[in-house]
């Protein structure tokens, strides 16, 4: 369970959000919505990095506070949306340095891992000579084989092709005994995987919950301030804005 009793998101020391009441349980997907710049990125940061004394977030029942750093990094995984672009070996060496475990079954899992999200034709090839999209694709290859407890995933659909987010929101999918907290401007994540959000307007406030209660034409409307439209299919209510 991740638990954030309180987290103040900071930039340059201007308090943007002061977060409260916010409980995960294993195989809950919270999705955070909002505009550029309103601290979606620093959410996820803060969350591995940020050790202020207010802050007071739980996992498993341990005080990430008390934690040191390499012990948080064990328990959250983090993808950005920044390129490596100075890594010069291949993509299994890219792969190969984020595995965690460093023991006799990496062969295994690193075959498993190219096979779920498709990398075959690009897996010896030089990291810093692939597209973007197949340097993000491996970037968040490179948080599976972490195997870490909270999977932190920075716009994972941004600059993808359908292919590839079909083999993301997959993969994601997967994942029944983990939590994943992602930051979108793609509404896909909401309305195919989503139990949870985080919605981050401006001037500091924000709504905390489930995904029925808070995916609503009005609280989008907002949070981004243009309509939106409905279409319910497949038992989902599906958002889209009115461009």
């Amino acid at each position: 369970m991740l638990e954030i009793k309180k987290l103040d998101l900071n930039y340059e020391k201007h308090l943007l959000y002061s977060i409260t009441g916010i409980n995960l349980s294993e195989g809950d997907k919270l999705c955070v919505l909002g505009k550029n710049g309103v601290g979606k990125s620093t959410f996820l940061r803060a969350l591995i990095f940020d050790k202020s004394k207010s802050n007071k977030i739980t996992i498993n029942n341990k005080k990430s506070n008390d934690l040191s750093l390499s012990l948080r990094v064990n328990y959250f995984g983090l993808q950005t949306q920044n390129n490596i672009d100075t890594f010069w070996g291949t993509a299994k060496d890219f792969l190969e340095l984020s595995y965690a475990k460093k023991n006799d079954n990496m062969k295994v899992d690193l075959d498993s891992l190219v096979n779920d999200f498709k990398l075959e034709k690009i897996i010896n090839s030089r990291f810093n000579i692939l597209s973007g999209g197949q340097k993000k694709i491996l970037s968040i290859a490179s948080v599976f084989i972490q195997n870490p407890y909270v999977y932190l995933l920075d716009e994972p659909l941004a600059n993808l092709d359908f292919f590839y987010q079909k083999i993301i929101l997959n993969n994601l999918k997967k994942l029944k005994k983990k939590i994943i907290i992602m930051t979108s401007h793609d509404l896909t994540p909401v309305n195919d995987l989503s139990s949870h959000l985080l919605l981050l307007f401006k001037n500091s406030d924000y709504m905390f919950g489930k995904t029925e209660k808070l995916f609503l034409s009005e609280n989008l409307r907002k949070l981004y301030g243009v309509e939106f439209s409905s279409i319910f299919l497949n038992n989902k209510n599906l958002m889209y804005p009115n461009l």
